[in-house]
């Protein structure tokens, strides 16, 4: 890929609240160069929270 998404204004945030587990996801920029971050990229949003949700539903397992 070139340097064609390279605008400061764009941007994907992806931040968690660790206290509870709460996640919030704020992307500005074209479809294209948010549907990279969401799903095409390397490491992506969909598999970070994918991730992160298999975690979740184990820590009740492991709490008893």
């Amino acid at each position: 890929m070139d340097n064609e998404w390279e605008d400061p204004q764009w941007t994907v945030e992806l931040t968690l609240d660790n206290e509870s587990r709460i996640w919030e996801l704020h992307a500005v920029g074209p479809a294209g160069f948010i549907k990279h971050f969401l799903a095409d990229a390397k490491v992506s949003v969909v598999s970070k929270l994918s991730d992160e949700a298999e975690f979740d539903s184990l820590i009740p397992q492991l709490n008893g």
